[in-house]
């Protein structure tokens, strides 16, 4: 919806899309494990994005 705006996505959805068991006792609150290396994905997708 904001492409005609110029704002691009810096990622793709599904690559942020984890399965039920990679969180913590409810589908809003990833483990530890799972936390830690989407912080790392999301690290990697913003310098690739040059912010």
């Amino acid at each position: 919806m904001l492409l005609p705006y110029g704002y691009v996505p810096i990622y793709k959805v599904e690559d942020y899309m984890y399965k039920g068991r990679y969180f913590f006792d409810s589908d809003y609150h990833l483990n530890d494990l799972v936390a830690a290396l989407r912080t790392e994905q999301l690290i990697k997708d913003l310098k690739a994005a040059g912010v």
